[in-house]
């Protein structure tokens, strides 16, 4: 597994991200923490970030992070089966480079 994914980054890409997506949009698709043939922890912090610092909400930072967060809420398919298929078919650079993605 792990020469396959060394030999095909973008495979290796859309695998790291099919794990991450879920846990960042948790409210889209439910906890979906199966286990996979790839280890892969993701954890999201902006929940306690805003609850230990009070201005964290009214922030640039926060504001930008959110933007983004909105951005790719409206751009990936709303059902886990649906990502990993829609993640292969998208552009490295839809992967890599999300500011610049539609």
């Amino acid at each position: 597994m792990q020469i396959e994914l060394a030999q095909q980054p973008g495979v290796a890409l859309a695998a790291l991200m099919y794990r991450m997506i879920p846990v960042v949009f948790d409210d889209l698709y439910g906890y979906v923490y199966t286990d996979h043939a790839v280890k892969i922890d993701v954890h999201t912090t902006r929940d306690a970030l805003v609850s230990n610092a009070d201005d964290m909400a009214d922030s640039v930072a926060r504001k930008a992070l959110e933007s983004e967060l909105s951005k790719w809420a409206r751009m990936v398919p709303k059902r886990t089966d649906e990502l990993l298929p829609w993640l292969q078919q998208q552009d490295t650079d839809v992967m890599s480079n999300p500011l610049h993605s539609a």
